[in-house]
C-alpha cells in the first residue's frame, strides 16, 4: 500500500508536498511520522537522526491531555463526565506539539 492511502492522502496531493508545491496539515503529517517511524522533527528537516526521541514525560502528557479535556468540555463538545481514552490524549498532544513546532518555524523563532 502506498503512502498517500496510509495516510489517506491522495497521490496529487503526495507528489505536491514531495515537490513542495503544497505542505501537509499537521494531522497529515504526524500520521506520516507514525508510518513511517520517524520524528517530526526527521520530516521537518530538523535532524538527520530519524528515530522518535521524545523527551517528554508522560506526566507531562497526561497533564496536557486533561488540559485537552477541558476545552473540550468548556467549548460543549463533550460531557464532563465523558472519559477520553489515552490514545486521543497522545494523538491531541502530538498535534498540539506540532502546531508549537511549526509556528516557530514560520515564526523563525528558535526551537
Amino acid at each position: 500500500m502506498a503512502l498517500g492511502e496510509k495516510v489517506n492522502v491522495g497521490k496529487s496531493a503526495v507528489s505536491k508536498y514531495e515537490r513542495g508545491e503544497i505542505q501537509p496539515s499537521n494531522e497529515v503529517l504526524i500520521k506520516i511520522a507514525q508510518e513511517l517511524d520517524c520524528s517530526l522533527d526527521f520530516l521537518l528537516g530538523m535532524t538527520d537522526d530519524p528515530t522518535r526521541s521524545h523527551s517528554y514525560k508522560k506526566s507531562d502528557t497526561e497533564e496536557l491531555g486533561d488540559s485537552i479535556k477541558r476545552i473540550f468540555v468548556n467549548a460543549g463538545m463533550i460531557d464532563p463526565d465523558e472519559e477520553i481514552t489515552p490514545e486521543f490524549k497522545e494523538y491531541a498532544s502530538e498535534l498540539i506539539r506540532s502546531a508549537i513546532v511549526l509556528n516557530k518555524l514560520v515564526n523563525n523563532a528558535p526551537l
